[in-house]
């Protein structure tokens, strides 16, 4: 349409220059008009794109905010294992959800871990305590859930046929423990002694598990640290006594009625 506008502006004919300027007119907005347009299109094509990658960047801060806040609020913030009331939660589904499969939770208390921490600083137990939380995670890769209770406590939640596979498994945890470091020479001063409850013969909730395997640990540490001890009904029994035991002295004692009897 531009070169016919254009023949007819050289026209004599002045209605024919007039209908060529016209049409140069046409030709020219209908050129601005589309150029209008495509830019439009291409602003609006770009925006959406930009949109696009707004939103998927969006979307994954949300989620890398949403896992460092499961992370904080689920794990111990020093070994990177479950925090005790992640792990409880856990394990309670757990126990729940598989009410026949048989368990057994342990309880792993370091031996010499104190010595550390007074003789070269806490800055140094902290080290210890991250690489026995990393040799936990190794031996446990196929357990269901280990934690750090608290201190130089750890839990672990773990599953069995036999239970000489358990007590083999146990002694592994033990073994990895005590092994020395290369890098921290300090590491042969640790050891660990390991209280075992099985569900449900020893409790059928997690507390009453825990309870059984640190009663059944720490009468293992009275007779001889740096081993494994399952726990029995006779532990809790002379746990009583020995605290009804201390009760009747202390009072005897604040009461004055002690009596030397040769």
């Amino acid at each position: 349409m531009a070169p016919y506008s254009f023949l007819l502006t050289l026209s004599n004919d002045n209605y024919n220059s007039v209908l060529g300027i016209l049409g140069l007119t046409f030709t020219a907005i209908m050129v601005a008009s589309s150029y209008k347009s495509a830019t439009f299109t291409h602003n609006a094509i770009k925006f959406k794109n930009q949109n696009r990658e707004l939103l998927n960047e969006m979307e994954n801060k949300v989620e890398q905010r949403t896992e460092e806040i499961y992370r904080l609020s689920n794990t111990d913030p020093l070994t990177n294992l479950l925090n005790r009331t992640a792990f409880l939660k856990n394990t309670n589904k757990q126990l729940t959800d598989n009410p026949k499969e048989p368990f057994a939770l342990l309880f792993v208390d370091l031996d010499g871990f104190k010595q550390i921490n007074d003789s070269l600083g806490h800055k140094v137990g902290d080290k210890v305590l991250k690489e026995i939380a990393l040799r936990i995670s190794n031996v446990c890769n196929q357990q269901l859930y280990k934690c750090r209770w608290g201190g130089d406590e750890f839990l672990i939640l773990a599953t069995y046929q036999r239970q000489t596979e358990l007590i083999e498994f146990a002694n592994k945890v033990l073994q990895s423990i005590s092994a020395e470091h290369e890098t921290y020479k300090y590491q042969k001063w640790v050891s660990a002694t390991i209280g075992i409850a099985i569900y449900p013969e020893h409790g059928s909730d997690l507390n009453t598990l825990i309870r059984s395997a640190d009663t059944a640990m720490y009468h293992q540490k009275r007779m001889a640290k740096g081993n494994i001890n399952i726990y029995n009904d006779s532990l809790k029994l002379k746990q009583e006594r020995e605290y009804l035991l201390s009760q009747r002295l202390a009072s005897a004692i604040e009461e004055n009625s002690l009596r030397l009897v040769f």
